[in-house]
């Protein structure tokens, strides 16, 4: 087991915590810059994977914030749970429950649920998002994207399964263009 409770840990791959419990509290850093394979990853500091991969054999837990420019992969689920932030540029593997904010721009390999706020590419970046597997919207989140009139570009969401957009109120109304792929969506609801 390694416990970060204050300072940083930093490792270029070559197994420095191979098979470990990685736990990291607030003010504690855990950067990433090779491959390294843990038995658990729990966040509630800052975890930076620059470059490589970091997989879990079992379960990642987010509190603190994690900034994925590789990969983040976890066997089972990745939890990015309230107060935690998820910001992706490279690709993560394994469902993904978001109950915090999750910032994608890349890809996300597997189902995705969102009950916090979902941002495509980050707020005031314009960019694109792909799910590779399902994407469900619940009644208690937020899914954002970005609209540049003046230079006419906007965010991009791709998702390969079904995109499930919930609206707690039958008078909401909201409006999808579909570019192409196999989903259904359905409006006014």
């Amino acid at each position: 087991m390694v416990n970060l409770s204050g300072g940083a840990l930093q490792t270029d791959g070559g197994g420095l915590v191979s098979g470990a419990t990685v736990t990291t509290s607030a003010g504690a850093l855990f950067d990433v810059n090779g491959n390294e394979t843990v038995a658990a990853l729990s966040n509630a500091g800052t975890t930076d994977i620059a470059a490589g991969t970091v997989l879990s054999s079992t379960d990642v837990t987010n509190t603190g914030a994690i900034t994925n420019a590789g990969t983040l992969a976890s066997m089972n689920t990745i939890a990015n749970n309230a107060g935690g932030t998820l910001t992706t540029t490279g690709v993560v593997n394994g469902g993904l429950n978001n109950s915090g904010t999750v910032n994608a721009s890349g890809t996300l390999n597997g189902a995705v649920v969102n009950a916090g706020v979902f941002n495509v590419a980050g707020v005031g970046t314009v960019g694109t998002a792909t799910v590779n597997g399902n994407f469900a919207q619940g009644v208690a989140g937020t899914f954002a994207v970005d609209v540049d009139a003046a230079s006419n570009t906007n965010d991009h969401f791709v998702v390969s399964g079904t995109c499930l957009l919930y609206t707690p109120d039958a008078a909401d109304e909201y409006r999808c263009r579909i570019l192409g792929g196999p989903g259904i969506v359905s409006g006014n609801r």
